[in-house]
């Protein structure tokens, strides 16, 4: 009997130690810092990669409509080629830099977007490589075949941006919703 007793007596200290407001505070205390680290670091992560995806759509957005405004100043000298040979050279370097910093958002576009982000900035790529073609083509100048060219190149970059945009959920659920099913407008 006496056995029993003793484990009983065991039982109301551990009951005693349990719901004493010491014991629950320490826990409580406990368990909410543990919470906090957790939270604190998803909440970290999910600010810094954020904001990674904002600089690389804002680096995006500039050397794109730079590529852009650099291939129809090209353009529009290529007739004059050989009497304005100083400024086709320099604009055909500074188009060279932007072409090269372009193709080097290639990683940071795989490393913070999703393999559609990435695919779309691929054809636009194709598209701004089609502009330079045409750009650098010995023949004879056609507008007409420049301006589809031309055309497609600024749906693709704005779609690309609306994109990453969308996905960085800087739109509302319903702007997201209605961007992926535009019969829902």
């Amino acid at each position: 009997m006496a056995v029993g007793g003793a484990a009983g007596d065991a039982g109301d200290v551990l009951k005693d130690v349990l719901i004493h407001p010491l014991f629950i505070g320490i826990v409580q205390v406990i368990l909410g810092g543990v919470a906090a680290y957790f939270l604190t670091e998803r909440w970290q992560r999910w600010r810094q990669r954020r904001e990674f995806q904002y600089r690389t759509m804002s680096k995006f957005s500039e050397i794109s409509m730079e590529i852009f405004v650099l291939s129809g100043e090209l353009l529009s000298i290529r007739p004059l080629q050989q009497m304005m040979a100083d400024a086709w050279d320099d604009k055909q370097r500074r188009y060279i830099s932007q072409r090269v910093l372009f193709h080097a958002l290639e990683a940071d576009i795989m490393a913070c977007f999703s393999g559609e982000i990435l695919r779309r900035y691929y054809e636009l790529n194709r598209k701004g490589k089609a502009l330079f073609d045409l750009v650098q083509s010995t023949g004879h100048f056609d507008k007409m075949a420049y301006e589809p060219i031309q055309d497609a190149f600024l749906n693709g970059r704005k779609d690309l941006l609306g994109n990453m945009i969308a996905e960085m959920k800087l739109l509302s659920w319903w702007e997201r919703r209605r961007r992926q099913c535009p019969n829902l407008a």
